[in-house]
Formats: C-alpha cells, structure tokens, sequence
C-alpha cells in the first residue's frame, strides 16, 4: 500500500506493513490514525508489522488513574498461508504482552482475532 500521499487534515498517520510475499507483494498492511492534539499523550510502544500494534494512553494526559495500553490486532485464520509462513505464535504472544502491561496500566485488547469457540471453524 503506498501511505506516502495519503493524508488527513488534523491527523497523523502510522502505517505498519506486514512482510513481502513469495510473489513480492505485502502480505497486507494496518494504518493507525492519531489525531494531531492528542498525538502527545499517545505513544506507539510496540508493534510486530501489523500484526499486533500496542499503542498506550498515557494517565497525565488524558487525566486517567491508570495508563491505558491499546492492542490492535489482526490474526489471520490458522490454515491461512501467511500464518504458516511466520514463526510465532499470535496468541501466546499477545498473552504474554497482556501479563506485561497489565501490572502498569489497564488493556484494551481490540481488532479481528479470528479467536476459536470450541468446534467452530475461525473464519
């Protein structure tokens, strides 16, 4: 995707790109939009291309009791050949992200997980 002309007055925007595929395309991308006046209380604390991208809400700025960490996610289905082609697992690593940040502030985890109930396919 190309982010280079894109704009929008009063926002700044984040783009994350996923790696290249085989064929030398993206295998796809995520874009965070923060608006210019709150872009000082918000900051980009962590991101694994656009897979997972932590944003965190700081207290003072916003006036909260606790800072708040932000989870944009996206897991493809499990049989999906991007994730075949990674070498980590999406939700132990997002698991494992929680127990962090959950000690310094409250999480908000928010995106399309593609998440298993029981027998159910995940798509």
């Amino acid at each position: 995707m190309d982010t280079q002309n894109l704009s929008i007055d009063g926002f700044k925007l984040f783009p994350f790109h996923r790696k290249v595929s085989n064929n030398n395309r993206f295998y796809g991308s995520s874009l965070i939009l923060i608006k210019t006046n709150i872009r000082a209380g918000v900051k980009i604390i962590e991101n694994k291309l656009a897979d997972k991208i932590w944003l965190k809400l700081c207290k003072n700025f916003f006036g909260l009791e606790r800072d708040l960490y932000i989870c944009f996610s996206y897991i493809n289905p499990k049989n999906s050949p991007y994730i075949q082609s990674i070498d980590t697992e999406p939700f132990e690593e997002i698991e494992m992200d929680i127990m962090r940040y959950k000690n310094t502030g409250n999480v908000l985890l928010a995106g399309d997980i593609n998440a298993k109930t029981k027998l159910a396919k995940d798509y």
